[in-house]
């Protein structure tokens, strides 16, 4: 096996020679970026807008003691959201309509195309499966599948998330793949229903409630039989094969009591006295439906709720939390006052996730530029955009944005790698939650021990984007700025071009210094992040 670090048959040690040529070349532009700080903007009248979310950021930068840098500018900033919006680099065709649009809005205009696109809903979906069922044990690819298309069908439409968690909590009888019965047969089959429990707090409230399984909570006042009580709302629930092969059937038995265990039980398995349904120590009111209905309204009737997902949907949009890990608020911990105001701006919109996603992408935070030098504290603030590394679907999917011409042979092998990524992935994660990691990610790793996948898309060959380049650009000063617009989304400055310019005049072997070239740009840590 190759080390990290190495470079496979097909690449060549230019590409590397290249490679760490063009980064010096980026780090000093980097370094030489203008800092510019910009004022806060001043506190407003309370009520639920994207201007009360940057009042909301000014007095949070006040109270972390920083200053915002400016903005980035316009092509930073689509790559940036498309990235974030749609899971991939922006095309050569949006970037080319982008910078001939009219520059007072085309941002604005640009993030709501995206927001009203069905690529953007299967992106939102796919990155909520994940958070629902990907990290469930053993869980079956189709019901990952499942739920993401369940999920698409609802947010295509701005379904509010309360009633997504609701139909994820609710599901019963026969369910068919895609009718939202993933969540509890990823979590609670096989009787699992502390797991189920730990799950759902977890996600849907932001509460790490499992620690109390098998003990009271080590640093929050909430009790073992308090867990017990919450898995009790489970207790009558039980996932079933279905009649029609793939499918499930979730069911209610009409008995069926949670109780206590003992310190003999197996896991799952409890034995002691019986316990009675109770939210965080409250009874639960069952009325005339299920203990899950009743379990679903307290949860989207709880502020918890509008606070977790509020925190996931900023952490997805700037790669950490508010509040980190971000599925642990803490139970009775203190709320920062910016988590606050984005929760007040999701009820607002009847917990629809995409106007809160518009709100944050036309934010200041949202825009400061990542190039300023560095400042941990302003960065912490969302004063300062981060770099942060791409995870494995954005990455394998611009990938194939940037590198393809066609559906052809190279988006194929990106499809093939999926599946062994995303298994790697799950099996590295962060499992406390956590949104960021300062070091080396595992998709770039991925990158240089699968040498193969990088190679390919560095070829002169039918299907790719640097065979296009060859032939509809004339001279290597154009190649090298298609090839730029094309994986960048910018043109290369004075030096880059030089440098490259001269890396494939000097070439001998025609094409191959272009293929070197393209390796070295899609192994930089430009195109490998989000920044």
């Amino acid at each position: 096996m190759r080390r990290f670090g190495t470079h496979s048959p097909k690449t060549r040690p230019a590409a590397l020679w290249l490679a760490a040529s063009l980064a010096l070349a980026l780090s000093c532009s980097h370094r030489d970026a203008t800092e510019r700080a910009v004022d806060a903007a001043s506190p407003a009248a309370a009520s639920a807008t994207g201007k009360d979310l940057d009042s909301a950021l000014a007095a949070h930068w006040r109270a972390a003691g920083v200053t915002p840098v400016a903005s980035a500018d316009d092509l930073t900033l689509l790559r940036r959201v498309t990235l974030d919006l749609l899971g991939r680099v922006p095309s050569t065709t949006e970037l080319d309509a982008f910078v001939a649009d009219r520059p007072s809005d085309r941002y604005e205009r640009g993030v709501d195309r995206m927001l009203g696109s069905a690529e953007h809903a299967e992106h939102l979906a796919s990155t909520w499966a994940d958070v629902l069922v990907g990290g469930a044990i053993k869980v079956q690819p189709r019901i990952v599948e499942g739920t993401r298309d369940f999920l698409t069908k609802q947010l295509v439409t701005d379904v509010g998330f309360d009633r997504i968690a609701t139909q994820l909590l609710t599901a019963q009888g026969e369910i068919a793949d895609d009718a939202g019965g993933g969540f509890l047969a990823a979590h609670g089959r096989r009787g699992r229903t502390a797991a189920l429990a730990g799950e759902t707090a977890r996600i849907f409230l932001a509460a790490q409630i499992q620690c109390a399984q098998c003990h009271d909570h080590p640093s929050t006042p909430f009790r073992q039989d308090e867990f017990y009580a919450f898995t009790a709302h489970f207790a009558r629930t039980a996932v079933r094969p279905g009649k029609k092969g793939g499918e499930l059937k979730i069911i209610d038995r009409a008995r069926g009591q949670q109780r206590l265990p003992t310190p003999q039980d197996p896991p799952d398995d409890p034995s002691g006295e019986l316990i009675a349904p109770a939210y965080f120590g409250a009874p639960t009111q069952v009325g005339d439906g299920t203990r899950r209905e009743a379990l679903a309204e307290l949860i989207t009737q709880d502020r918890r709720f509008a606070l977790a997902i509020a925190n996931r949907t900023w952490a997805a949009m700037f790669g950490r939390g508010i509040v980190e890990p971000v599925d642990d608020i803490g139970l009775g911990a203190p709320i920062p006052p910016l988590l606050d105001a984005v929760a007040d701006l999701l009820v607002a919109h009847d917990f629809a996730i995409d106007p809160l996603l518009r709100d944050v992408a036309l934010s200041q935070a949202y825009r400061t530029d990542s190039r300023a030098s560095d400042d941990p504290a302003r960065v912490a603030a969302f004063a300062q955009a981060s770099v942060r590394p791409l995870q494995i679907e954005p990455l394998v999917r611009s990938l194939a944005t940037a590198g393809a011409t066609d559906s052809g042979p190279l988006v194929r092998a990106i499809e093939k790698r999926r599946g062994p990524m995303r298994a790697l992935k799950f099996a590295f994660d962060d499992d406390e939650g956590a949104s960021e990691d300062a070091g080396p990610s595992l998709q770039e790793a991925l990158l240089w021990l699968r040498g193969d996948l990088t190679a390919m898309v560095a070829q002169d060959a039918p299907g790719r984007a640097l065979r296009e380049v060859l032939r509809t650009q004339k001279t290597a000063e154009a190649r090298i700025d298609a090839l730029w617009w094309r994986f960048y989304g910018r043109r290369p400055d004075a030096q880059e071009r030089a440098l490259a310019v001269a890396h494939v005049a000097d070439d001998p072997r025609g094409a191959a210094g272009y293929e070197d070239l393209v390796h070295a740009i899609v192994t930089s840590s430009e195109f490998t992040s989000n920044h």
